[in-house]
């Protein structure tokens, strides 16, 4: 086989990086510039995970999110569709029924948090816009209500995108090379749920937000 083909044999081989039967690793997202791998795991907390982030030059593993009734996970997503220097995670209080699930932003970098939202409701799957705007579903736990927002991550700004009369939940956007979120561009896909016939489908349109 030829060099092309070689090279091509290479990138379907999976390469482990990290295994212990006693742990479970998750959703590994690298920075921008692949020196560091971020992820969550229950290592040393079993059932309850955080988020680590992996320092690929020196070897360094450091847990950057803690609690015994805390879980956190990270969301694969960022601005460019490649990797970034930040990244959301929601922190889901295990303890509390419903669930209370809050934002924060993880920055790669310095492996330091940002809270994004505080309360007693749901905040659920995060995804950036661009560099400035992350959509998510809102779960209102006084009547189980969901709804598509947006949040400014300048200045926090929350801005209702759907009304809640359906379900609305999983928000994914989607822009092309030229778009921003503030062109006609930028797309947003999500679920909806029906109350009356719990069926499940799904909706898009041109995003609504703009600043």
């Amino acid at each position: 086989m030829g060099a092309v083909g070689d090279r091509a044999d290479r990138r379907r081989r999976a390469r482990q990086l990290l295994a212990d039967p006693r742990w479970h690793y998750k959703h590994p997202y690298f920075d921008a510039l692949g020196a560091r791998l971020a992820y969550f795991s229950d290592e040393n907390s079993p059932g309850v995970f955080h988020i680590w982030v992996w320092d690929l030059v020196s070897g360094e593993r450091k847990q950057v999110t803690f609690g015994d009734a805390q879980g956190h996970c990270i969301r694969c997503s960022a601005p460019t569709g490649r990797g970034s220097s930040t990244t959301p995670i929601a922190g889901t209080d295990e303890d509390a029924l419903p669930a209370v699930v809050n934002l924060q932003e993880l920055n790669l970098t310095t492996g330091v948090t940002r809270v994004l939202t505080t309360g007693e409701h749901q905040y659920k799957h995060p995804f950036y816009i661009d560099d400035n705007v992350i959509t998510f579903h809102f779960e209102d736990n006084m009547d189980g209500s969901r709804r598509l927002c947006a949040m400014h991550l300048k200045n926090g700004e929350i801005v209702q995108l759907t009304d809640g009369e359906d379900n609305d939940k999983h928000p994914y956007p989607f822009a092309d090379r030229k778009a921003s979120c503030t062109s006609p561009g930028h797309q947003r896909s999500w679920a909806k749920r029906s109350k009356a016939s719990q069926t499940t489908t799904t909706s898009s349109s041109p995003s609504c937000w703009h600043r």
